[in-house]
């Protein structure tokens, strides 16, 4: 490397360091408070799987609680939730109804754990508080298993996730949302005023990554009552946000409700991530979710004895269900469920 390459070099380091301290004094960052977590914690994930091809698929969606107090770690499982589903309209309406599903069985957990929870306690979910990240008016194939599987009838599934929230919260000391992967967030880069102009194609999780060191986070704030927020800000009281590094990985969102005990939930955090990537609770739920090799298996037995049922042992039926084009059939599906 020639003398001007070297220079050009620390001349990039140099401009990349002023602008890491300009981030760190505008978003005011410090440590994360220190302390012991004394509060029990429950933590809520889910997770799906899509197998299948040709306009025939099976859903498998599973969702976990993990709950820590002083004394024990106790863990507990919804699911498997098995579904078959018959769309040709392509995989992206399948992951949409698996993610749908996903979402409604976490929310079923969150409610679930938190029954007969201390008014201590602190949930929080392995994800944005708001979820899915999007309007959420159910799809026709989701509403249906829904009905037949849970016996639950939904239209709107932010509207039902936010009541849902809004009555657990009113049995704990507060409801936390831990988002692992900010990127495409844009929460950081409004509060950089005429800066954020001069920085293009950043997100938040960039921003966070360059300002924010090993347990270090961003000063909260209110999160914006705007789009999808807007409905669970009203519904939970206010929500505030914050970046943090409380672990081995990148910077994560932490949003919490009710507003001012964020700074307690972060320090309760921060304790339980001593030899982990995320916070402890959240790894275990996040591990305790997934769908094991073997109940994708049951998953595929299940499904092919009801489409034997269902097709009366006619393999025409079926040779026109993988291909769609040989014979036309009435779309529809089969449910059952290992709940």
């Amino acid at each position: 490397m020639d003398e001007m390459a070297i220079e050009e070099a620390l001349d990039a380091i140099n401009r990349l360091t002023e602008l890491r301290a300009l981030l760190r004094k505008i978003l005011n960052v410090s440590s994360i408070p220190r302390g012991n977590c004394n509060t029990p914690i429950i933590a809520v994930d889910g997770s799906y799987a899509v197998y299948g091809a040709h306009g025939l698929h099976a859903i498998v969606v599973k969702a976990a609680i993990v709950v820590i107090s002083a004394d024990k770690t106790s863990v507990t499982t919804l699911g498997p939730l098995v579904t078959s589903v018959y769309s040709l309209t392509g995989g992206e309406e399948i992951h949409r109804v698996a993610e749908e599903l996903m979402i409604a069985l976490e929310t079923i957990a969150v409610a679930r754990s938190t029954a007969d929870a201390s008014d201590a306690a602190l949930l929080i979910l392995d994800g944005p508080i708001a979820d899915p990240p999007r309007p959420a008016p159910l799809s026709t194939n989701t509403r249906r298993i829904l009905k037949r599987l849970l016996n639950i009838e939904i239209d709107d599934l932010h509207r039902w996730r936010a009541s849902m929230l809004s009555s657990a919260l009113r049995r704990l000391h507060a409801l936390a949302g831990y988002v692992k992967r900010p990127s495409g967030s844009t929460l950081l880069t409004r509060k950089l005023d005429t800066l954020a102009g001069k920085l293009q194609q950043v997100d938040d999780a960039w921003i966070a990554g360059i300002a924010l060191g090993p347990g270090e986070a961003t000063s909260p704030e209110r999160m914006p009552p705007e789009g999808i927020y807007q409905l669970y800000y009203t519904m939970l009281g206010g929500i505030e946000y914050t970046y943090a590094k409380v672990g081995m990985m990148p910077p994560a969102r932490l949003e919490v409700a009710p507003i001012g005990v964020i700074d307690k939930i972060l320090g309760c955090l921060s304790s339980l991530t001593k030899h982990s990537k995320h916070p402890l609770p959240i790894q275990l739920a996040h591990e305790k979710s997934l769908v094991s090799l073997e109940e994708a298996k049951t998953a595929h037995r299940l499904i092919t004895n009801t489409l034997i049922k269902r097709l009366k042992g006619d393999p025409r039926k079926l040779l026109a269900i993988i291909h769609p084009g040989l014979e036309k059939i009435e779309a529809g599906g089969e449910e059952a469920t290992l709940i």
